[in-house]
Order: structure tokens, then C-alpha cells, then sequence
């Protein structure tokens, strides 16, 4: 890893805010006019929009992250784009496992508020188009979320930080960007909070994305599956579900990430995702030290 001088890494941070906002709202903009929606529309994601339409300007939006991530990674980070954690070569098994822990993790939640009686389940529609644009879309905000706040903003707030403060200041700063979500609450916000810490955990000790990019992405298409609203948002549902109880515990329109029942299980997650990293690093020291002492053994 490349090792830079200073203590300039937050300073990084705060100079990519502004043309992030500018260049993925110009990006967003050239979207909406391919498409002939209301350009005063940029950013909102009503429940009548059609799905196709939110795919290209996710995948506009992504285009934008990635064009100023990698302007800034270029000319001010002096590395490649790369070299903020997409090797995927050696972590083809972190993506699969952050796959896996997002429905398992979902499911959990989801089957808790069943046998609670806190939603029911009303009708079922699958449509395997539907189905493939919604993975699309997810994809998408997993990619471009994950770029800027796990890869580029905490990969930088480390440079200058010990690696859990960065870890709370970027999960900090992960919350933040979704204070326009509608129906958002203290609980939700303290859950979007533990979301930046469980993705950001295994970032700031393997320095690869493919983990918290694997289990974004199913974290947030197993909510649109089981019909919940994801931080908010509408999205398709195989599911339709009723909530028939308290909104503290089952999330309300927020979502599932309303839930104090999703606080819980990211609590739980996040001890579980530091004791799983925190210990094969000292199994990796532990051994890089027995073969030091192995060679210079008398």
C-alpha cells in the first residue's frame, strides 16, 4: 500500500464534497433528459417511477462517482483507481460472504417481525423482469456508496485518523448523506449509523470493498424483496406485506432500517464482523512474527 506523507488524508475528504455534488448532478442531469423527465425531478424516487428509468440514472449516477473518484484518486491520491479495494483477485470469497450475511441478516429481521406479529404477509408478484432491474439497481447504489464512503472517504480519514475514529466519522458521514430520505427518524438515522460501521469494519482491515460491496447490495434487494421500503424508498417487492403493529418495531415507512429490531441485528453483526477480522489479523501476526523469529533463530 502506498504510504503518504502528512496528515492530509481528511483534507481529501473535504475537497471531493463539492465536485462530487456538481459532477454525479450533471451526470444525473444527462439522465433525466435522455429520458424526458422533469430535470426538477433529479434525485427523488417516487413509488410511480417506472424501474427501467431509475436503472440508467443509477447507472449515470455510478458513472459520476467513479469519473470524480478516480480524478481525485489520479491526480491528488497519485494512485490507481484500483488501489482503493476492487481487487477481486484473493476476495472472491469476501464477496460471496457479504452477500450471504445481507439476506441472512434481512431474513433474520424479517422472520422476527413474523413471528412477532409486527407485519403480515399479503400478496405475492413475481416478476423476473422486475426482479433483474431491481438487482440492477441495487447494484448500482452499492457500487457507487461503497466507492466514495468506504473507498475514498475512510480509505483517506485513515491516513490521518486511528482506524476505528475513521470508521465513526465516515459511518457518520454515510448517515448523513440520506438526512433527505423521507419518513427518516432517530431511529433510522442511528441505524443508517451501524450500517456505515458493519460495511466499513471489514474495509478497514482487509482494504477491499468486495465484502461491504456484496453484503450492501443484498442488504438492501432483500428489504425490496421481502416489501419492506429501503431507507425510504419505494422499490419493487415479490412480497407485500401489512404492518400490523408498532412502527418502532417494524420500521414504518422508513423500512426495515426504521426497526429497533435492525439495530439489534447490526449491533449483533458488528461484534460478530470485528471478532471474525480483528481475529485472523492476529492470527496474521502471530505467524508473521513465528517465522521472524524462525529466521533469526541462533
Amino acid at each position: 500500500m502506498k504510504v503518504y506523507k502528512g496528515n492530509t488524508g481528511w483534507v481529501r475528504v473535504l475537497i471531493i464534497a463539492l465536485p462530487y455534488i456538481i459532477v454525479v448532478g450533471l451526470f444525473q442531469l444527462i439522465a433525466h433528459v435522455i429520458l424526458g423527465i422533469d430535470t426538477s425531478e433529479i434525485g427523488k424516487f417516487s413509488i410511480s417511477e417506472n424501474l427501467a428509468h431509475k436503472v440508467l440514472i443509477l447507472l449515470f449516477s455510478l458513472l459520476g462517482t467513479v469519473s470524480v473518484v478516480w480524478l481525485f484518486v489520479k491526480t491528488i491520491d497519485r494512485r490507481k483507481l484500483i488501489g482503493i479495494g476492487l481487487q477481486l483477485k484473493g476476495f472472491k470469497h469476501y464477496l460471496t460472504g457479504g452477500l450471504l450475511l445481507g439476506v441472512i441478516c434481512i431474513g433474520l429481521g424479517f422472520l422476527i417481525l413474523l413471528m412477532l406479529g409486527q407485519v403480515k404477509v399479503t400478496s405475492f408478484d413475481f416478476s423476473a423482469s422486475d426482479l433483474i432491474l431491481s438487482i440492477a439497481i441495487f447494484t448500482f447504489v452499492s457500487l457507487s456508496e461503497e466507492i466514495l464512503c468506504r473507498g475514498y472517504i475512510l480509505r483517506n480519514l485513515m491516513i490521518s485518523f486511528n482506524r476505528y475514529l475513521a470508521l465513526f466519522i465516515s459511518s457518520l458521514l454515510f448517515a448523513a448523506l440520506h438526512l433527505a430520505n423521507s419518513h427518516l427518524g432517530w431511529i433510522g438515522f442511528t441505524n443508517l449509523f451501524l450500517a456505515g460501521i458493519t460495511l466499513g469494519l471489514p474495509y478497514i482491515y482487509t482494504k477491499n470493498l468486495w465484502f461491504p460491496i456484496g453484503m450492501h447490495l443484498t442488504w438492501n434487494l432483500a428489504q425490496a424483496v421481502l416489501g419492506f421500503n429501503v431507507s425510504g424508498n419505494t422499490s419493487y417487492s415479490i412480497i407485500r406485506i401489512s404492518n400490523s403493529g408498532s412502527p418502532i418495531l417494524h420500521g414504518g415507512e422508513f423500512g426495515f432500517e426504521g426497526s429497533i429490531i435492525c439495530t439489534i441485528i447490526s449491533l449483533a453483526t458488528i461484534v460478530a464482523l470485528w471478532r471474525y477480522f480483528s481475529g485472523k489479523e492476529k492470527a496474521k501476526c502471530i505467524a508473521h512474527k513465528a517465522q521472524v523469529d524462525l529466521l533469526y533463530k541462533p
